[in-house]
């Protein structure tokens, strides 16, 4: 008994349009007809006898055996099979090419048949059937192919334009980001030269502040010794009045002819004392301006 069974690497996809078996490598290989049925149906556990009632009951009811082997060596052509699945000895087996040209054959009239041989025609007219169902899967694999082609190509397109776009969106947040920075940038700078102006100022107005304390300690260093020389003169006008004070008192004692030198002491003294008053208002001034 034999069991076909198919390659473990591939997936099989059903369509509008057939069979779409996709490879491990990435491929993609449409089937339709017979060559659909019978892949579909080669797991490893169906036998041979049972595929070709599911043919027959699908597809045509006068398949036989060899359109089964055909079938399946066209898929083990393709590499869709895990193992080539051979006819048993003495089977008759038939290429795809050999059933390609026997179906030509038969559609022009070429196949001669021995009279009276029933069962040579009927295998006469299945033969170019089977031609005829493979040309149309041929046909249906190449649209396919087209499609699929077509298809690639618009995928290609899309990933192209979304990677433009993606650049194109990465350039404009990186302009953004630029601007940003620089904008940051000019803010900081502006703030140190604001930070600048300050210290600047600072440092003038601490230079001002120094000039009128040194000014103002030159002025206070003046206005001392002017007091000082003012409590000079203070002390020598009371030490004059005294003595005046004193010749007055003296004059009195005396009495009689020294009193016009009395009265003129008394007036010097009056005067000294007075000077002396101006003297300490004068000083008390420069002390406390």
């Amino acid at each position: 008994m034999i069991y076909p069974r198919r390659s473990a690497s591939i997936e099989l996809v059903d369509t509008e349009a057939g069979l779409l078996c996709r490879t491990a490598a990435g491929g993609h290989i449409p089937l339709a007809g017979v060559d659909a049925v019978v892949l579909t149906a080669a797991d490893g556990t169906t036998a041979l006898d049972a595929i070709l009632v599911l043919v027959r009951e699908r597809l045509d009811a006068g398949a036989t055996r060899e359109t089964v082997f055909s079938a399946l060596d066209r898929l083990a052509d393709a590499g869709l099979l895990a193992e080539r699945v051979a006819p048993p000895a003495g089977a008759v087996q038939s290429t795809r090419r050999q059933l390609i040209k026997m179906a030509g054959l038969a559609a022009a009239g070429a196949v001669m048949v021995p009279t009276g041989l029933a069962s040579a025609q009927a295998s006469g007219a299945r033969v170019a059937e089977e031609g005829a169902k493979l040309r149309a899967a041929e046909e249906t694999s190449k649209d396919l192919r087209a499609a699929e082609e077509t298809r690639k190509d618009d995928v290609r397109a899309a990933e192209e334009a979304n990677k433009i776009e993606a650049r194109a969106a990465e350039s404009k947040r990186k302009l953004v980001n630029q601007e940003e920075r620089a904008a940051e940038s000019k803010q900081k700078l502006a703030a140190r030269e604001e930070r600048a102006a300050e210290r600047e100022q600072k440092l003038d107005g601490t230079r001002a502040a120094e000039e009128r304390a040194k000014v103002a300690r030159q002025e206070a260093i003046e206005a001392r010794r002017a007091a000082e020389q003012e409590q000079k003169k203070l002390g020598t006008a009371q030490e004059r009045a005294a003595e005046a004070l004193r010749k007055w008192e003296d004059a009195i004692v005396r009495g009689g002819s020294d009193r016009s030198d009395a009265a003129r002491a008394r007036r010097r003294e009056s005067e000294e004392r007075m000077k002396a008053n101006q003297d300490m208002e004068q000083a008390q001034k420069l002390l406390n301006p």
